[in-house]
């Protein structure tokens, strides 16, 4: 019988502290997982609408984050203004939008954001990063702590998101800002879909629920003697419930002992942790229960000592925390898995043209590695034709590949996939054996030894084009609800990655259409210019002619108006023709030795006659140094010429008109004329 008890009184406070600190990080890293979940699902996000996905944003990051205010702001083309898509503010309950920062009037402000990734002001009025708001935007609204963090996409800033808190003072942690640049990449990723909108595709994401799994089990309560065999004195029958043993196998050590039931690689920790102990200990290991299955327990216990102050008992009480272990180790993976995806994602949305199959079979590779399958791959579904065909595949070692065996794939050959698949649903065979055996699905797996299997549909609007699949074949393998909803999104993100592609293509052989009929127009004008200019110096020539013949005066001036023309149309059609030779990329420069001193005073008589209509008076500046000759292409030089000083006369009314040259020497055979027209 129990004869009295020893009460020992410690201060947990900072214990408790810790712990209630490690409670509330964990409640909002949860709270952030949700949002990230929540939002990654949202249509707004898969359809582009980015100010739709704002509006959720803002209200659900400041639930997540407590914080009054959230919002969203978009740049320019420049950079240099920020209009807000939303203003969230808990406090008022309401949204607005269209507000416009210019960059003119926050400098500093608009230069940290381009060099850094995100700002987090505790104390934003005299922070020189956006100490610049006080007047206009903080001291107004009362704000006493601000994070900013950059939305980039394409290798560029599109925005940014705020967070704003209200008459308290706050310190940015790390889990919030982490959760805040997430948040900015979800940004970045409907703003690409916005900006490929003809592209996209409706992203159906299914939202991952989080389930508690702790569970408050009765513990065990326990004395034993401080001996070799730690004999035991007492123990509650809810050892029973923990190990599957009674709690008379224990007492007295009468079948077993309770050290017997810990986990080989678990009893020296615990006998150390124990006998080490003065106080009391806290620790954590595992048992094996009756049915083989392995328990995580907790257990804390203290010493009991005699008058002389020796060990004589251990009191203590273990608890299961089976449940509360796997919770972890799913969240561990569920949020690894998470920021697998997001990788992912941010990888297929810089990811270029001829890259995404490489891309594919890496992200395949690491998928299957993730999930522990064997296989991991890409179908592609030809409804037209009635086959589907293995694109892409990986395989874990040892694993031999069949993606050359399934090509060309009869549909019918496994409708009961395509059935669900055409209706929008996962296909989850956990057990392939278990199938009836005249099921064709079971006929077509079990030859390549598939044990289980997991076939994600990838949904293009109403039309299943393909699915991802994972095999497992060495052993089976059961996919939790919440790894299929996670591994759906990498179905979505392959289908808006082959939209994309398939609109990127399009453009290209547009594009090379069009600069294919522009070519074209451009050879057929330099062909027609070349072929109406032939019959033009003819009529140009006889026209020479008939000037030199006797006419009336009449008949002069008709000839020279005709002549005239004749230059006139000459002249529009060797532009035409130079232009269309531009264009088709058949202009040649001739280098031809030229007297330069004639063709600057040739260019000058041109315009000589007009100019002196205007009563201006024309000049030639020609440098004394300038050599006499020089290999160059007289027709296109005097061309440029003749149409600076027509411009040049045309539009000076009075004073003169001045062609200066100018020669700099590169060497004793190169040089560097300088030409200017002045009016």
């Amino acid at each position: 019988s129990v004869i009295g008890a020893v009460i020992v009184f410690r201060d947990v406070t900072e214990k408790r502290r810790e712990e209630e600190e490690s409670r509330r990080s964990v409640i909002r890293r949860q709270k952030a997982s949700e949002v990230l979940v929540s939002l990654a699902m949202s249509p707004n996000l898969a359809n582009g609408e980015v100010k739709d996905l704002a509006l959720e944003l803002t209200e659900a990051a400041s639930r997540s984050l407590q914080v009054d205010r959230v919002s969203v702001w978009l740049f320019d083309e420049c950079g240099t203004r920020m209009t807000s898509v939303d203003q969230f503010s808990a406090s008022l309950g309401k949204h607005s939008y269209g507000t416009i920062i210019h960059e003119t009037d926050y400098r500093n402000e608009f230069e940290a954001l381009k060099t850094s990734s995100y700002v987090a002001a505790d104390d934003p009025l005299n922070d020189p990063r956006t100490a610049g708001y006080a007047e206009n935007h903080l001291k107004p609204n009362h704000i006493t702590s601000m994070l900013d963090v950059v939305i980039r996409g394409r290798g560029r800033k599109l925005g940014l998101i705020c967070f704003e808190h209200v008459n308290q003072p706050h310190h940015w942690e790390e889990d919030e800002i982490q959760f805040a640049c997430h948040l900015s990449d979800q940004m970045a990723l409907a703003i690409a879909h916005q900006e490929r909108r003809e592209t996209e595709q409706e992203l159906q994401i299914t939202k991952d629920q989080y389930q508690s799994l702790v569970e408050q089990t009765p513990g065990i309560t326990y004395r034993c003697r401080m001996d070799r065999n730690w004999t035991m004195i007492f123990m509650s029958n809810a050892v029973a419930t923990l190990s599957g043993y009674p709690a008379s196998d224990f007492i007295n050590n009468a079948v077993r002992s309770f050290a017997s039931i810990i986990h080989p690689d678990d009893r020296i920790l615990v006998a150390q942790s124990v006998e080490k102990s003065c106080i009391e200990w806290d620790i954590e290991y595992r048992i094996c229960h009756q049915d083989g299955s392995i328990r995580w327990v907790n257990e804390k216990g203290r010493p009991i000592r005699n008058p002389d102050g020796i060990i004589e008992y251990l009191d203590g009480f273990i608890h299961d925390i089976t449940k509360r272990k796997k919770s972890e180790q799913d969240l561990v993976e569920q949020t690894a898995l998470q920021e697998l995806l997001m990788n992912i994602s941010n990888d297929f949305i810089h990811v270029g043209l001829d890259q995404t199959d490489q891309a594919i079979h890496a992200d395949l590779a690491i998928l299957g590695q993730f999930s522990r399958t064997d296989r991991a791959y890409v179908f592609r579904y030809d409804h037209a034709a009635g086959i589907c065909c293995n694109t892409h595949e990986w395989c874990s070692e040892g694993i031999p590949p069949h993606i050359a065996e399934l090509q060309a794939v009869p549909i019918d050959s496994i409708s009961d996939l395509v059935k669900e698949h055409m209706s929008g649903n996962a296909v989850h065979i956990p057990d392939v054996h278990a199938l009836a055996p005249e099921c064709s699905l079971r006929k077509h797996l079990e030859p390549q030894g598939i044990q289980s299997l997991l076939a994600l549909p990838m949904m293009s609007e109403n039309l299943c084009v393909g699915f991802v699949g994972f095999d497992a074949v060495k052993a089976k393998h059961h996919f939790s609800d919440k790894e299929m909803k996670l591994l759906s999104l990498f179905s979505m993100m392959l289908v808006n990655t082959f939209n994309r592609n398939t609109a990127e293509g399009e453009l290209k052989h547009a594009k090379e259409r069009a600069e294919a009929a522009s070519k074209a127009k451009s050879e057929f004008l330099a062909n027609m210019s070349h072929e109406m200019r032939t019959p033009l110096n003819g009529v140009i020539g006889f026209t020479d002619l008939l000037r030199d013949t006797p006419l009336t005066s009449v008949q002069q001036q008709y000839v020279d108006n005709a002549n005239v023309s004749g230059h006139t149309l000459l002249n529009v059609i060797n532009q035409i023709l130079d232009l269309s030779k531009i264009e088709a990329g058949m202009m040649e420069l001739e280098s031809i030795k030229t007297d330069m001193v004639e063709l600057f005073e040739q260019s000058v008589d041109i315009i000589m006659f007009a100019g002196e209509r205007k009563d201006l008076e024309i000049l030639l500046d020609i440098d004394r140094a300038m050599p006499r000759f020089a290999m160059i292409d007289p027709i296109r030089i005097k061309q440029v010429l003749a149409n600076l000083l027509g411009n040049a006369v045309k539009f000076t009314e009075r004073g003169e008109v001045e062609l200066k040259v100018r020669y700099t020497p590169v060497d004793s055979r190169h040089g560097c004329f300088s030409i200017s027209v002045r009016d």
